[in-house]
C-alpha cells in the first residue's frame, strides 16, 4: 500500500503516504490520486471506528443485547471501500441484529448519492453556484444557495446534472460542505476531464470553485448585461446602442483577448465624454466588473474546446427548486421548512436520486424496528431528511 497508519490518538491519525515518481506526468498523477484515496479510506475507517462500542451488554428499551463479538464490514466511502471490524449485538433469543456504529454514524452522516454510469463517455465537468432570496419569517429575506454538476460529452451536450442547495446560513459552510462532497465523488469517478467553473462575479464563488477546478468562467449573460449598460450610457440613439451591443458580444465572445479591448474602449469613452453624475458611477461600475474578471472571460477558447460559457442550468436551478415553490404570493417559511422542502426538491430532480433515498429510510427503518422503535413514518421522514 502507498498509505499507511502511523499512529492515532483519542481524536487525530497520522497517515504517511509514499509516492512513486514516474516519467509521466499522467501515470504519477493518478499515483498520487490512488495513494490519497487510500489514506481517505483508512482515515474513514478509523472515523467509523469512533462510533462503535467497547462491546459491553446495552439495554435498548427493555430489552438486553449483547455483542457476538466483532466481526468485518465493508463500507463505501467516496475515496473507495473500506474495511472495518465492529460489534454487532443480538438478544439471547436471536432473531435480528443490531450495529451500534452504524446506527450512531447515520445521525451525523450527510449521504452520499451514486452517480449512474453513462453510455456516453464524459469529457467535461461544469461546476456552478448562485443564490435566491427566500422569505424567512422574522428575518425578511435571506438567500438560498443552489449549485449544479454538469456532466458535458466531447461535443459539449450535457448528460447529466446533478443539484445541489442548502437553507439560509451565514457563511454557507453547509452548502459549501455539501458541493464538497458531491464534487470530490464526481472527481472519483471522472478524474481525468476538463473541470470548468460557471458563475457570477460574486467573489466567494471563485474562492470556492478554484480548488477545484482548471478553468474559471464568468457567466457570459451576466456580462452582456454590463454590456448593455455601457451601451446605453455612451451612444444616444436605440439603433446605435444596439449595435454596438451586437458588435461588443461578437467580440467578446470570438475574438481573442476582446475583453481586453472593450475594456480599454470603455474607458476611453469614460474619460473623454460628458456624463451625468448617475451615468458615470454606472460607467465606473462597468469599468470595474471588468478590470476584476477580464482573466474569466475568455470565451473564445472555450468555444474551441466546446466548454460552457453560461451557467444557464444553475440560473434554471435557482428558479425550479426555490423560486417555483418557496417565493409564490404571501409565502414566508421558517429556516427547518426551507431545509425540508430543498433536500426534497434536490432529490426530485436528480435523476435516480429519489430512489436511492427511499433505499436507504427502508434500510434504517428495517434497523429501528429490530429495537422495536415506532415512529410515524412523516416523523420520520422530517428526520432523515437533514441527512440526505
Amino acid at each position: 500500500m502507498a498509505a499507511k497508519i502511523l499512529k492515532c490518538d483519542k481524536d487525530k491519525v497520522y497517515i504517511e503516504i509514499e509516492i512513486k515518481l514516474t516519467n509521466s506526468m499522467l501515470e504519477t498523477e493518478n499515483i498520487i490520486q490512488s495513494s490519497l484515496n487510500e489514506a481517505g479510506c483508512l482515515a474513514t475507517g478509523k472515523a467509523l471506528e469512533r462510533f462503535d462500542t467497547d462491546g459491553s451488554p446495552m439495554l435498548l428499551g427493555n430489552v438486553k443485547f449483547t455483542s457476538k463479538g466483532k466481526e468485518p464490514k465493508s463500507y463505501q466511502t467516496p475515496y473507495g471501500k473500506t474495511e472495518i471490524e465492529r460489534h454487532v449485538y443480538q438478544t439471547s433469543e436471536g432473531g435480528k441484529t443490531y450495529c451500534p456504529l452504524e446506527y450512531q454514524a447515520r445521525k451525523e452522516e450527510k449521504w452520499g448519492y451514486k452517480v449512474p454510469h453513462l453510455d456516453v463517455p464524459v469529457a467535461t465537468v461544469s461546476i456552478g453556484m448562485d443564490g435566491a432570496n427566500v422569505y424567512i419569517l422574522g428575518e425578511k429575506f435571506k438567500q438560498v444557495m443552489v449549485g449544479t454538476i454538469g456532466l458535458h460529452d466531447k461535443d459539449g451536450n450535457r448528460l447529466y446534472t446533478s443539484y445541489i442547495a442548502s437553507h439560509p446560513e451565514h457563511g454557507k459552510e453547509l452548502f459549501k460542505k455539501k458541493m464538497d462532497a458531491e464534487i470530490i465523488q464526481i472527481k472519483n469517478q471522472y478524474p481525468n476531464v476538463n473541470y470548468i467553473g460557471l458563475a457570477d462575479g460574486a467573489k466567494d464563488n471563485w474562492t470556492f470553485l478554484e480548488k477545484y477546478v482548471d478553468i474559471l468562467t464568468l457567466d457570459f449573460y451576466h456580462v452582456t448585461e454590463y454590456l448593455s449598460i455601457a451601451s446605453k450610457i455612451i451612444y444616444e440613439t436605440k439603433s446605435e446602442q444596439e449595435m454596438k451591443l451586437s458588435e461588443w458580444c461578437h467580440q467578446l465572445k470570438h475574438e481573442e483577448g476582446g475583453a481586453k479591448i472593450i475594456l480599454e474602449s470603455i474607458k476611453t469613452h469614460f474619460e473623454n465624454g460628458k456624463y451625468s453624475k448617475k451615468d458615470r458611477e454606472d460607467l465606473q461600475k462597468v469599468i470595474t466588473y471588468f478590470t476584476n474578471n477580464h482573466d474569466k472571460m475568455n470565451y473564445p477558447n472555450n468555444l474551441d474546446k466546446k466548454l460552457p460559457i453560461g451557467s444557464g442550468i444553475t440560473e434554471a436551478a435557482c428558479k425550479m427548486i426555490v423560486k417555483e415553490r418557496l417565493c409564490k404570493s404571501g409565502m414566508k417559511w421558517k429556516r427547518n421548512g426551507v431545509r425540508v422542502v430543498l433536500d426534497l426538491r434536490t432529490m426530485i430532480y436528480n435523476p435516480d436520486r429519489w430512489e436511492q433515498f427511499w433505499s436507504k429510510i427502508n434500510s434504517i427503518w428495517n434497523l429501528y424496528s429490530c429495537i422495536s422503535l415506532t415512529l410515524n413514518i412523516s416523523h420520520t421522514l422530517t428526520i432523515f431528511m437533514g441527512y440526505c
